[in-house]
């Protein structure tokens, strides 16, 4: 899977071109900017990863942003909707680290559940 970016051509038509930004995304559910000024892109993939590409030139970055991907444990039955499905970043993430994530998991009794899980990053650089 690859992102791309739209860009409008003219403004007194509509066309649009789209140019690949970046690629080797598996499952992608979500791309999110923490607006820190770092020019980095977040792409949640729905099998527990987040991965970090740089806004300006797609560089994929090798090592996840975060990995839950244990968390999430096994599926049985319907697994579509399933897994690491969002993530925000705090207004004050810059300061404070700040960002949460939503995600499925089967319970014991194989219920699907849903799970806001709030966590945070070195402020220090």
């Amino acid at each position: 899977f690859s992102l791309s970016m739209i860009l409008t051509v003219s403004s007194k038509s509509l066309p649009i071109k789209l140019t690949k930004h970046s690629e080797g995304f598996v499952e992608p559910v979500a791309v999110v900017d923490a607006k820190d000024g770092l020019r980095r892109l977040y792409v949640v993939e729905r099998g527990g990863t987040i991965r970090m590409t740089r806004r300006l030139d797609g560089f994929l970055q090798e090592t996840p942003f975060l990995d839950i991907s244990s968390l999430l444990g096994p599926c049985t039955g319907y697994c579509t909707e399933r897994g690491l499905l969002g993530l925000v970043f705090h207004p004050n993430h810059k300061e404070n680290g700040y960002f949460y994530i939503n995600y499925t998991s089967q319970d014991s009794s194989g219920n699907l559940e849903t799970i806001i899980s709030r966590f945070s990053r070195s402020t220090t650089k």
